[in-house]
């Protein structure tokens, strides 16, 4: 089959184009058998690629971000794909899980009104210009402030890839590499984060008590990252636990950061 490809206009000679891989429109593809079997097919490929790349993700760190440089990508989700779907999940089945945002009872609400802070004084601004009582206020943030710290999530990525470029800036120089290393990182602290906190719910609290789930919450962060490390770059055992470290000090730093700045921005903006 000869002529002109309607996507590169490159000449095509076959089914397919050559240069860009548009296949050529034939009456059998709109056949109510070819629609079906297209769509099983889609179904059935985003399946596997799904079990696939959490196989790797929780069983092998590191794993992705190794195969995604090394050009073995088609059998898995791509690092977006995997970082969008778990911060989905994530916000839909944790809602009120408030790690990544300061919930008004502890940012402004509880505080007296000739308080000094900086949060107290923005809500009196607010409780005026809005005509609320602080608990109103209060509800109206929290509502605000839940969606909000899922819409810039991604902004912990450059902070990990900092992280883990400081660790090899000579041996890795490429930002880009660090960039999707960072993603499935992040990726997994937040699938991590969501897995304990299911758990918590399920086991009675004085088996869950707070200092022994934040040691498991940032401890199985380090020894993952520092795996990843290990698998992703062939390091050895002490230039992977430096570089865990590193990348969990970044991570530290993006999280504070992080939770005051959408705090105070979401505050600001109601």
């Amino acid at each position: 089959m000869d002529g002109l490809c309607k996507n590169c206009s490159a000449n095509i000679s076959g089914t397919y184009c050559q240069n860009c891989g548009e296949k050529v429109v034939a009456p059998e593809d709109f056949y109510i058998s070819r629609y079906i079997s297209s769509f099983v097919s889609g179904l059935t490929n985003v399946d596997t690629k799904f079990y696939r790349t959490l196989g790797a993700f929780v069983k092998r760190p590191g794993q992705l971000s190794r195969d995604y440089f090394a050009g073995l990508r088609k059998p898995y989700l791509s690092p977006i794909q995997t970082f969008l779907i778990v911060t989905v999940v994530f916000f839909v089945f944790a809602p009120d899980f408030d790690i990544f945002y300061i919930p008004a009872k502890w940012f402004f609400a509880g505080l007296t009104a000739d308080s000094p802070y900086l949060a107290n004084h923005l809500a009196m601004e607010k409780m005026t210009a809005l005509d609320l009582s602080r608990a109103e206020l209060a509800l109206k943030y929290d509502v605000t402030v839940r969606n909000h710290s899922k819409a810039f999530l991604f902004l912990g990525i450059p902070f990990l890839a900092l992280g883990s470029y400081l660790s090899r800036p000579k041996t890795v120089p490429q930002i880009g590499k660090h960039l999707i290393f960072a993603t499935h990182n992040l990726s997994f602290f937040t699938l991590w984060f969501f897995i304990l906190l299911f758990i918590a719910f399920k086991v009675p609290q004085d088996l869950t008590p707070d200092w022994f789930m934040r040691i498991l919450s940032f401890g199985g962060c380090y020894v993952y990252f520092a795996l990843a490390n290990r698998r992703t770059w062939n390091d050895s055992w002490p230039r992977a636990w430096f570089a865990g470290f590193l990348q969990m000090s970044a991570l530290f730093v993006f999280i504070y950061v992080y939770r005051s700045g959408i705090s105070f921005a979401t505050l600001q903006g109601l």
